[in-house]
């Protein structure tokens, strides 16, 4: 029986071939606040808090075409939630939403990525929750599943 079970292996390897799934590949997640907070123009320069994040993006073109081979990169700009967008679409929107709720949008993000495998979440924000769940609360959620937000 072993010399058959041994036989029968050896004709798997005609049968089994490497598979590209796109399930399988990992998704960095960036996610930038669209409130109205990120208009404040005390960045260096006298930029708002907007325009540094549009021009942070820019300047990381080369670095996210190089990961492009290794992860998926998703952009989501978010007030009450995360809605989600492309780097091309970011720099025409307007730091104009009444809220910015951090935590809804973690929350709302692991919802609309949760057939994905997470690697991390890049957050880009002033950091002023306004509204909904506390940040923390999901955060401890994103640290049980071993995802980063950075």
């Amino acid at each position: 029986a072993d010399h058959m079970a041994h036989r029968k292996r050896e004709s798997w390897p005609g049968l089994v071939r490497p598979c590209l799934d796109d399930s399988l590949s990992t998704h960095l997640l960036f996610l930038v606040d669209q409130s109205r907070s990120m208009a404040i123009a005390d960045e260096a320069a006298n930029r708002s808090r907007w325009e540094a994040v549009i021009k942070d993006i820019d300047e990381s073109t080369a670095a996210r075409e190089r990961l492009k081979d290794q992860v998926t990169l998703r952009w989501f700009a978010f007030g009450a939630d995360a809605k989600e967008a492309t780097t091309q679409q970011l720099p025409d929107q307007k730091p104009e939403l009444p809220r910015s709720a951090i935590g809804d949008s973690l929350d709302s993000l692991l919802r609309q990525s949760a057939s994905n495998r997470i690697s991390g979440v890049v957050l880009m924000s002033d950091g002023a929750n306004t509204a909904g769940i506390s940040p923390l609360q999901v955060a401890r959620r994103f640290k049980s599943a071993g995802i980063p937000i950075h």
